[in-house]
């Protein structure tokens, strides 16, 4: 892979952003008690970031800007900006440095304590492991040219997977620990406006796939620009799953925008996406009439809630629907989830067929 060069503007550009991003993690995580370091950015290796407490310096890694998402990097200078907490703040100098008060501090903000300042990926389960193995050859039968068949296959895949989310909230209490098995992810490349489609997206797997949804701001190193992505926060298996589902259903809409030369878009995906969600719903009262009625996750709200602290909601007015968009609600309520075709040995990723269901 052929390296980015740090150029002095891109240099430049990037600290401008990390010190935005330092402002708002200083407003709502440490009430903006901190004041603001010297920011560096530098290529050395074997470190991810660094607070330096005699030169009031913070460092970032290029290779972590240059290597992961920008929500990794802001998670990485939040658990700096934890040291300058505890060394400006609390002036505690006896401890090691992920001693007792950084935890304590870590753990009061959801902010990863963990040496390396990444979350940390969770042991692999062996039920979980076998789920995943079940719901893969259920999405296998949804590959059944009768119709009814694979919508069974693909009903039983759903029924599994609430059975399983319910049994772990069974088990689980909200304790400190449980709180490190759930992870973040970011979807998608920064949009400067958020469409009502891309608000029935997150609303289909925030109602669906058993994870919470937000729109955050983010920086794009590839374009050099900011805006805003869609965050899904949940169990890294359910984040799997929802990541498989949103690139994958964007894939198939834009698709058949493509295949049927659609010229209102937004009011297609908006049905397309809406047509999705009601035939999950009409799965999801099928399953409710049998006695499975998923409880809310009182954990992953708390994980969400210290994550994003101060949550703003706006209500959006629907526009009036037009024939583009009861064409493509027809073919949401027509789309099957389809077996995974092939698997990355690199990243172990699943990749998921849709099919229009015709």
């Amino acid at each position: 892979m052929t390296r980015l060069l740090l150029t002095e503007h891109l240099r430049n550009t990037l600290t401008r952003e990390l010190a935005m991003e330092w402002h708002v993690c200083n407003a709502n995580y440490f009430c903006s008690k901190l004041k603001i370091p010297t920011l560096e950015i530098v290529d050395v290796p074997n470190i991810l970031g660094q607070w330096i407490s005699t030169y009031k310096t913070l460092r970032i890694s290029w290779c972590l800007i240059e290597s992961q998402s920008w929500g990794q990097v802001i998670e990485v200078l939040k658990h700096e900006m934890a040291h300058q907490y505890v060394d400006e703040i609390l002036q505690i100098k006896d401890e090691q440095a992920h001693g007792y008060s950084f935890k304590q501090v870590c753990k009061q903000r959801g902010i990863d304590a963990h040496a390396q300042g990444l979350p940390q990926t969770p042991i692999n389960n062996t039920r979980t492991d076998a789920l995943l193995l079940k719901v893969r050859k259920l999405l296998a039968l949804a590959d059944s040219t009768n119709p009814n068949e694979a919508q069974t296959a693909m009903n039983l895949a759903q029924k599994l997977m609430l059975e399983h989310h319910i049994e772990y909230l069974n088990q689980t209490r909200s304790n400190d620990t449980s709180l490190y098995q759930y992870r973040f992810s970011t979807l998608g490349l920064p949009k400067q406006k958020i469409q009502a489609s891309d608000r029935w997206m997150s609303l289909i797997l925030q109602s669906h796939f058993f994870v919470e949804t937000i729109w955050v701001n983010h920086y794009s190193l590839v374009h050099q620009k900011r805006g805003k992505v869609l965050e899904i926060c949940g169990l890294p298996h359910h984040i799997d799953m929802a990541e498989y589902v949103y690139y994958f259903l964007t894939q198939h809409a834009h698709s058949l925008i493509k295949k049927n030369k659609i010229t209102q878009k937004q009011a297609f995906l908006c049905g397309i996406f809406r047509g999705f969600k009601e035939q999950l719903d009409t799965q999801q009262k099928q399953h409710q009439e049998q006695g499975l009625i998923c409880i809310k996750n009182t954990t992953l709200t708390i994980y969400y809630k210290k994550r994003h602290p101060h949550v703003r909601r706006y209500a959006y007015k629907s526009n009036q629907h037009s024939d583009s968009f009861y064409q493509g609600l027809q073919a949401g309520k027509n789309i099957r989830l389809h077996r995974p075709i092939k698997e990355s040995s690199k990243q172990k990723t699943l990749v998921l067929r849709l099919d229009s269901g015709h």
